[in-house]
């Protein structure tokens, strides 16, 4: 079982709203406490926020083992300034407390982009035997002012990135937001993978809301 933490202090230095996650094995019996979590992820900055999402995804590192996926659109930039959000890769073996040193990948967003809205795991996108991801920025600036974007990254992942490293980046033309990255739905077979996500737009009178339904193919 997966539960994150956003508002947890690390307890390494007991920095403020760091955030986390714990994972905890089956058969614990009907009450556990957080002291009895297998694994304990910290975040390492003041109000990071980390796990505000976190997944179970398939095998990103190329090890053959199933890992997790974190994030917090809450996470500072260097300066300290909110919101430019954060996703990390955290091998799913671990055991302990851990911090940001014992991740697999990090992916971080620029000032104010909200990176790591959300994250999916995509299955293999392009066909080469290693999982993919997806990660949703909800106020990017690539064709319009705050139009959001999502952003695919190819797996094996290790080491640091930024947003624009992703191999593929779908952006908005409307301002607001494509950046609510509801689902990416790994395909059976041949067929393309699936993408299924959410924006609101303001159509000149009012704000709308849509959801899209998009076959990925390459």
């Amino acid at each position: 079982v997966l539960i994150g933490a956003t508002r947890a202090n690390n307890p390494d230095g007991e920095i403020s709203r760091s955030g986390g996650f714990y994972v905890f094995d089956g058969g614990e019996g009907n009450y556990i406490d957080a002291s009895d979590a297998r694994l304990r992820v910290f975040g390492n900055q003041e109000r990071s926020q980390i796990g505000n999402i976190v997944k179970g995804v398939g095998d990103l590192d190329g090890d053959g083992l199933p890992d997790i996926l974190t994030s917090s659109h809450y996470h500072p930039d260097q300066e300290g300034e909110g919101g430019a959000g954060i996703a990390w890769g955290v091998s799913g073996s671990l055991t302990g407390d851990v911090s940001h040193e014992a991740t697999i990948f990090q992916i971080e967003g620029n000032s104010n982009d909200n990176f790591g809205r959300n994250i999916q795991s995509c299955g293999d996108i392009n066909n080469d035997g290693f999982d993919d991801i997806a990660v949703s920025a909800k106020s990017t600036d690539y064709l319009v002012e705050n139009g959001g974007s999502i952003h695919i990254f190819y797996g094996p992942l290790s080491g640091s990135y930024t947003k624009d490293q992703a191999h593929e980046i779908i952006s908005s033309v409307n301002t607001f937001s494509i950046g609510v990255l509801t689902d990416c739905v790994p395909s059976a077979d041949t067929s393309p993978n699936q993408f299924l996500f959410s924006d609101t737009f303001y159509d000149g009178s009012e704000i709308q809301s849509r959801t899209h339904f998009m076959p990925w193919a390459r």
